[in-house]
């Protein structure tokens, strides 16, 4: 199992909601969403649905009536190295949900997180990994000093409570 997919089965083994909100993937998330919208109908009250990102490394993530997104990168090397879809971040900047980028190194427990605020400071300073290409080259530490790291699940579970509460 790729570290992404054992960080998926992480959330969901403690009680965390995680499907993809891209259409055709999780009809009962589209359900869902569809009935937050007859039931706003009714009542008149807006609630912030998620947009579609593009990427199958994004979540939406539920737990207690909380939700949030997380686009979620892997790095296997000693250093720490990752891409990150230019066009990702561009989606979850414009949706109502919160949203933060996770980028796991090791294993599934262990990594730096960056919710969408500082994502938008940092980014502007992250270089394409090909001029005008798709993804952003992430190093650690040089982009990453002063980032929140994880390194428990016990730590991981704290940001994304803080993030999605």
């Amino acid at each position: 199992m790729e570290m992404i997919a054992r960080f998926w089965d992480l959330l969901e083994r403690n009680g965390h909601r995680v499907s993809d909100p891209r259409p055709g993937f999780a009809p009962d998330i589209e359900k869902a969403l569809e009935g937050e919208m007859e039931e706003e109908e009714r009542s008149g009250e807006p609630e912030p649905n998620p947009v579609t990102p593009l990427s199958p490394n994004v979540r939406l993530v539920e737990k207690n009536g909380a939700r949030c997104l997380l686009l979620v990168a892997a790095s296997a090397s000693e250093t720490g190295y990752w891409g990150v879809g230019v066009t990702d971040m561009a989606e979850l900047r414009n949706q109502p949900l919160p949203w933060a980028l996770v980028l796991l190194r090791q294993d599934e427990a262990c990594g730096c997180w960056l919710d969408g605020a500082q994502v938008a400071q940092r980014a502007v300073d992250w270089h394409r990994i090909v001029p005008d290409g798709p993804n952003y080259e992430v190093r650690d530490p040089e982009e990453l000093a002063g980032a929140v790291r994880f390194r428990s699940q016990q730590e991981l579970f704290q940001r994304l409570a803080k993030l999605a509460g």
